[in-house]
């Protein structure tokens, strides 16, 4: 019977105490973004087999940089870990 059930357990997280925020990814200027490429890859073959090879778009895709509005002139120019975040995703995706 339903009454036997025992309650769903609940409990609150802080959402850092996700482990992405305990590994060493570099972070984003949004304090739950990390720039983790293998997760893209991990995901793409998820959803390879669940769903039998599915056309996959992707839209968007991208990563804020700490301080980034502060930058000026030739500094705003110089933006690694953007170029990193992209090369990393780009390589996962196209294995």
């Amino acid at each position: 019977p339903v009454s036997s059930c025992a309650p769903p357990q609940t409990r609150t997280r802080h959402p850092r105490a996700h482990p992405f925020h305990r590994a060493p990814h570099p972070q984003a200027e949004s304090y739950w973004l990390y720039n983790v490429p293998w997760a893209i890859n991990r995901m793409l073959n998820y959803l390879d087999k669940r769903y039998d090879r599915p056309e996959i778009w992707i839209l968007e895709n991208g990563i804020s940089e700490k301080k980034e509005a502060e930058r000026k002139g030739a500094a705003a120019l110089v933006d690694p870990l953007r170029t990193k975040y992209f090369r990393g995703y780009i390589d996962e995706v196209c294995k």
